[in-house]
């Protein structure tokens, strides 16, 4: 992840409200993004091995979508704070 600049000061993470985030983002964020990558690898796999071009286009479709979330999700965390959670 790049730093992006957070417009948080730092002190707010060390309080209950930065805390309780800071946890949940470290807690969740990066278990979604290792469930999207993971998701992209299966549809990667099933894409490769896929010889209907109508099925393989509908994988490709769906693995857009996922790439592109899990993008959002790692510029969400770098909106939040310029280091790791």
């Amino acid at each position: 992840m790049g730093n992006n600049g957070s417009r948080i000061p730092e002190g707010f993470w060390g309080t209950k409200t930065g805390r309780e985030l800071c946890t949940v983002m470290h807690d969740n964020a990066w278990d979604a993004l290792a469930c999207v990558s993971a998701q992209i690898n299966g549809l990667t796999k099933a894409s490769a091995e896929t010889k209907d071009a109508a099925i393989k286009a509908e994988i490709e479709r769906a693995k857009a979508k996922l790439v592109a979330a899990r993008e959002a999700c790692g510029k969400a965390m770098e909106i939040l704070k310029d280091t790791t959670f």
